[in-house]
């Protein structure tokens, strides 16, 4: 469940929930998105279903995939069930396109 853990705090301690280089300091925030070491773990299983067979996955995986997604952050940005529509929620691949 979300928030079943305590966060890291910030700083140094968060490094290692990256898979840097121990010699890499990132202070490259805007350009590449480095993801946590534990979301690259959970994004593996679908990448893999993906490359198993593309074709599949896009014409019919894909998209209930999506859709849960955007039910789940809907439920996830409402302060009471259904305040958020999953129809309003729309995922962007990074913070400044459209």
């Amino acid at each position: 469940p979300l928030y079943s853990s305590t966060p890291p705090p910030f700083g140094h301690a968060l490094k290692t929930h990256f898979s840097f280089d121990p010699s890499y300091v990132n202070l490259n925030h805007g350009s590449y998105g480095s993801l946590p070491s534990p979301v690259l773990d959970a994004i593996k299983p679908i990448a893999a279903l993906a490359e198993a067979n593309p074709d599949k996955f896009h014409r019919t995986e894909y998209i209930p995939m999506l859709v849960e997604v955007r039910r789940r952050l809907a439920n996830l940005m409402s302060e009471k069930e259904g305040d958020v529509s999953v129809d309003e929620v729309v995922c962007v691949p990074n913070a400044s396109h459209g």
